[in-house]
């Protein structure tokens, strides 16, 4: 299964798409970049992750955003 991870800018930023178990402990970065102002999408492979919680975190210049996602291959 994909899940895909939509996020919209304000403004250009450097972005940082991390992947963190429950205590937020990055187990991966999936994606640093930088990007101008719109709206974009990342696709997560879950085939790659064991069953369980997980967060996506979204870093930019101003603001960090966390979701929970629940893995159940």
């Amino acid at each position: 299964d994909e899940y895909n991870i939509q996020y919209k800018l304000g403004q250009s930023s450097e972005v940082i798409l991390s992947l963190t178990d429950v205590k937020l402990n990055e187990l991966k970065q999936l994606s640093k970049e930088e990007k101008e102002k719109g709206s974009y999408s990342f696709m997560l492979n879950s085939k790659l992750l064991s069953n369980g919680m997980y967060f996506i975190q979204l870093t930019t210049n101003n603001q960090t955003i966390t979701k929970q996602i629940i893995i159940d291959n």
